[in-house]
């Protein structure tokens, strides 16, 4: 007999656990719209709990964003009160993704197998909404986002002072279905509507409305409006005043410290200072910023002094250039540590590379090392970089953004304005920390120097007549200066200084010469600034609409209310 006593009970057990799910038996809700603009909401939720998802309690989320055709609003809800079996019951809320959850139960206690009654109140904010003419209210009543089925779900809606409803509607299904009328409806008085429903399944929701006339709402006062506007556009407002301060922050610290040197006389030099390479001097007269003619520059320098051969390659439309150690017969300069380094860099141990609009990973290996030395040796000793205004550059930008983020788990709104508003300010701090740079006194000299020989290569004729120790304009000298008027984009002005027979032929010799260019223009050197500066780049990896006044035009899960909930 006992074994028969155990074997039943196991059996149904199995039986209870094998048929059953947990379930919302009935979902009653009582919608009280108030004059003032809000809806006071009480809903009563019968569940069944078998000790899966519903262990000690039941969440309701709702949501506190609702779209309108003019932009999105932000909602305030007011927990009234939670009860479990018609007693007080221990609630908790927190904040969710676009709203709030209420969490309704103890973690002390867990529930007995069965069925439990839970109530909810609360307040709702901002939920009618008014044309000239009327007002209405779109409520969704469960929400799209319960994991369990409802067997019986109704709801009572209410106007304020009983004003009569002019017109009613509804919708049940998935969110965004529109299908013909799947539930039931009644007027309980002139103000008062219930809609009736059986047999949602998981993740389907009513969702009702109702339109009255406007003459029984009261008018929002102006403090409350304005709080409802830096509710609504918290971020865009925060958006303005922060990018409005930082920018005064960073005027103040440029006027305060970053005045440069005052200029010193500039007059013609014929040489450039410290026989500095023309990467060097073209990166000083930047400011300390790189250029797409420092490298065809210095490529340029490497071949006058008979280390490379430069030969263009390809078509007109596709530009490419093959750089290769020149012959053994070429005469060779001695060249200076940079330019060693460079040229380790773009060829190694091979004897030739081209260089085109693909990337390239000894050009860029080139580009970089010709940029981070020549900056080793120029910072500090021609340039203050004044990295002491970082951190008040950056104090307004940090306290904007963590505000924005404050303001953006409260209130929400468009979360995409935190990375722009960053980057903005980012690229606003980068722009003044340029302009924070200042040439110290030895830098204020070579840059006055660099201007003296700029100078000297566009007006060398006109300058050269009253200069004392003036060069012969051989081709020597053409050769010598010519990497700077090409970092200086003067090559057409320099050529134009030299006679033509005695440059033209020495030219058509040397380790740069290309068929078609005459050394008067040295055209090609801009195409090899382009496709240099594109082969030292690595190639990268490769809403809804709600219901109109008068009358149709809704969906299921539609309005406001709607969210969704479960068991925890």
């Amino acid at each position: 007999m006992r074994y028969i006593l155990i074997l039943l009970a196991g059996f149904l057990l199995s039986s209870f656990t094998f048929l059953d799910k947990e379930k919302i038996y009935s979902f009653h809700s009582d919608i009280q719209i108030q004059a003032d603009g809000s809806v006071l909401v009480t809903e009563k939720i019968d569940v069944l709990s078998l000790g899966r998802e519903i262990r000690k309690g039941i969440y309701r989320d709702i949501p506190l964003n609702f779209r309108l055709p003019e932009g999105k609003i932000r909602q305030v809800l007011t927990v009234k009160s939670a009860k479990k079996s018609g007693s007080p019951a221990t609630f908790r809320t927190e904040n969710i993704n676009g709203g709030i959850r209420i969490y309704i139960g103890s973690k002390d206690t867990r529930l007995i197998n069965g069925k439990h009654s839970y109530e909810i109140s609360y307040q709702l904010d901002r939920t009618v909404f008014c044309n000239e003419i009327d007002c209405q209210v779109m409520w969704n009543v469960n929400g799209n986002h319960w994991g369990m089925s409802i067997d019986t779900l109704t709801a009572t809606i209410r106007t304020p002072e009983n004003t009569e409803i002019l017109e009613f509607d509804g919708w049940k299904g998935k969110y965004g279905e529109n299908i013909e009328r799947n539930f039931e409806s009644k007027s309980l008085s002139a103000g008062k509507q219930v809609f009736m429903t059986s047999e949602l399944k998981p993740g389907n929701n009513l969702t009702i409305m109702v339109t009255f006339d406007k003459e029984v709402m009261s008018e929002v006062p102006f403090p409350t409006q304005m709080i409802y506007f830096f509710r609504d556009n918290s971020l865009i407002l925060l958006t303005v005043f922060g990018l409005l301060i930082s920018f005064l922050v960073n005027l103040v610290l440029w006027l305060k410290h970053g005045k440069d040197p005052k200029q010193g006389t500039i007059i013609p030099q014929f040489y450039p200072p410290n026989d500095w390479s023309p990467a060097e001097v073209l990166f000083l007269m930047n400011e300390g910023k790189e250029d797409d003619n420092m490298f065809a520059a210095q490529l340029l320098q490497l071949a006058v002094k008979g280390h490379i051969k430069i030969e263009k390659k390809g078509s007109k439309r596709e530009d490419s250039f093959a750089i290769s150690i020149a012959d053994k017969s070429s005469k060779k300069q001695k060249l200076t540590e940079l330019e060693k380094g460079f040229l380790d860099k773009l060829l190694g141990t091979e004897e030739s590379t081209t260089i085109s609009k693909e990337y390239n990973a000894k050009v860029a290996s080139a580009h970089g090392y010709l940029v981070t030395e020549i900056e080793k040796k120029q910072a500090g000793l021609y340039f203050n970089k004044n990295i002491k205004l970082i951190f008040p550059q950056y104090i307004f930008p940090v306290l904007t953004i963590v505000g924005m983020a404050i303001a953006y788990n409260i209130y929400e709104g468009p979360v995409w304005l935190i990375p722009i508003v960053a980057m903005l300010m980012m690229i606003m701090n980068i722009i003044f920390l340029r302009l924070f740079y200042q040439p110290t006194k030895e830098g204020r000299k070579m840059l006055d120097h660099i201007l003296g020989l700029e100078r000297f290569i566009k007006y060398a004729d006109e300058l050269r007549i009253n200069a004392i120790n003036k060069p012969d304009m051989n081709f020597d000298y053409f050769e010598k200066n010519l990497p700077y008027a090409i970092a200086f984009g003067k090559a057409d002005e320099w050529g134009k200084k030299f006679q033509a027979q005695e440059i033209e032929a020495q030219y058509k010799s040397s380790n740069y010469y290309v068929s078609g260019y005459s050394y008067a223009s040295l055209g090609y050197f801009g195409a090899l600034s382009a496709v240099s500066a594109s082969a030292s780049v690595a190639p990268s990896a490769a809403g809804s609409s709600g219901g109109g006044f008068g009358g149709g035009g809704g969906f299921s899960g539609g309005g406001a209310g709607g969210g969704g909930g479960g068991g925890w």
